[in-house]
């Protein structure tokens, strides 16, 4: 029995994914190339999708005479949807309409959607609503391809979401580097057509990935707000929402203010390419090996390590004296979020209900990376407006202290498991 073993069976049986490698057939391990590859695929064609045009959409905006608040506003009602578009349509994907199906037809239609955004760039309402259609059927998508892989695996254990997900960080950290150079040589406005090559290219693989079909409900199925609320009554996971928050500012600097300031340093699109290339890439060895990490540290360990380099790379991104300096300071990004991520979904795992698990994931992700992207793009683009964007960074970085003190602070509790 492996030291994670006996940290699991003190709290509750250890989550599904975090598992010891499975002995396989010969037909399994056919099968097993086939669906990692597959998937692995999927998600890496959606990261670099994402990172060809959203990464360098608000570089884009300001070549087009966009003001920090309006960068801000745009930022902030991306993340209001960020908070309610995947659980609804993860919902639906549950009972309604296939996942696969969805994936296929969201990502096709964001070719055309961001097309418009260029179209109608120098007319900011219009504008502003393209792009937060491109914001549904595209950003949003990425819990949904999660809670895809995760289904998977439940008629495939030998799915290895770690070594998918660090698949897709090395191509995320590779276009960004393709698109950087591309941009930076051609113009901006190639990103749409960039973008199209690769979404496309995730909608193929898709549309190959193994479908997984709806499920039906049963009288004893319990309402999504009952749901919540029960979750909600559990005060290890309610904490952990705040804690979420708390660190969710982190990541809000990178999609809408680290561009600025690394224009504000004399950066151009090669540089924000060289930066996102640097921050992905540095996830991948700790996703690859999260599994490995998990069995051997205490989850609220590695926590509360991520939690506190989260709060260090923005220190030391403000306080870099130059673009060289600002550019290393986004290798922290290993222990900031892909450290974080993987065990944040097997914290929750742990803390949580089986049945609600789903939900619990989704919800936690939606309300930790929304509520801090709603009023840190908000808040933040009038903060850079007034004072500057290292303002943004100063007041981000305590910000996710105090969320890592929350955490420290509470991770001892001992809360009974609410009757099920």
């Amino acid at each position: 029995m492996t030291f994670i073993h006996k940290i699991a069976a003190i709290i509750r049986p250890r989550a599904v994914g975090i598992n010891d490698d499975l002995p396989l057939s010969s037909g399994d391990k056919k099968k097993s190339k086939r669906i990692n590859l597959l998937y692995g695929s999927v998600q890496s064609m959606y990261l670099a999708g994402i990172c060809s045009f959203h990464t360098f959409l608000v570089l884009y905006l300001k070549d087009n005479n966009y003001s920090e608040f309006q960068i801000g506003l745009i930022m902030t009602l991306m993340s209001v949807i960020g908070v309610f578009s995947p659980t609804i349509i993860g919902y639906i994907a549950d009972y309604h309409i296939p996942i696969k199906m969805i994936v296929v037809v969201l990502i096709t239609i964001s070719i055309p959607l961001a097309f418009m955004v260029q179209a109608a760039v120098a007319f900011y309402p219009i504008a502003l609503a393209m792009i937060l259609m491109t914001g549904i059927a595209e950003k949003g998508m990425g819990s949904v391809i999660d809670s895809w892989g995760m289904r998977l695996r439940n008629k495939h254990p030998y799915l290895n979401y770690g070594a998918t997900r660090g698949l897709a960080s090395l191509s995320y950290a590779i276009m960004a580097l393709i698109a950087g150079r591309i941009y930076e040589s051609f113009g901006l406005d190639k990103m749409f057509v960039v973008h199209a090559v690769v979404a496309a290219l995730c909608v193929i693989f898709a549309m190959m990935l193994d479908n997984v079909p709806v499920s039906k409900k049963s009288k004893d199925s319990k309402s999504f707000f009952s749901t919540v609320r029960q979750l909600l009554y559990i005060r290890q996971y309610s904490i952990l929402l705040v804690v979420m928050v708390m660190h969710g500012f982190s990541m809000v600097v990178i999609g809408t203010f680290q561009p600025i300031l690394i224009s504000d340093h004399g950066g151009t699109s090669v540089h924000l390419g060289i930066s996102s290339f640097v921050l992905a890439a540095s996830e991948v060895p700790v996703m690859y090996n999260s599994a490995k990490f998990l069995r051997r540290f205490r989850v609220e360990s590695l926590l509360i390590v991520s939690l506190f380099f989260a709060a260090t790379r923005l220190l030391l991104s403000v306080l870099a004296p130059s673009l060289g300096w600002l550019i290393a300071a986004q290798s922290l990004q290993a222990l900031s979020f892909g450290l974080y991520l993987p065990s944040l979904l097997f914290y929750i795992s742990l803390i949580t209900p089986d049945e609600m698990q789903s939900t619990a994931i989704t919800l936690a992700l939606s309300v930790g990376f929304g509520v801090s992207g709603i009023i840190g793009n908000f808040f933040g683009g009038i903060l850079a407006q007034n004072f500057g964007v290292d303002s943004v960074y100063y007041l981000f970085s305590f910000l996710a202290a105090c969320g890592l003190i929350l955490f420290r602070l509470t991770r001892k509790t001992s809360i009974p498991r609410p009757a099920e």
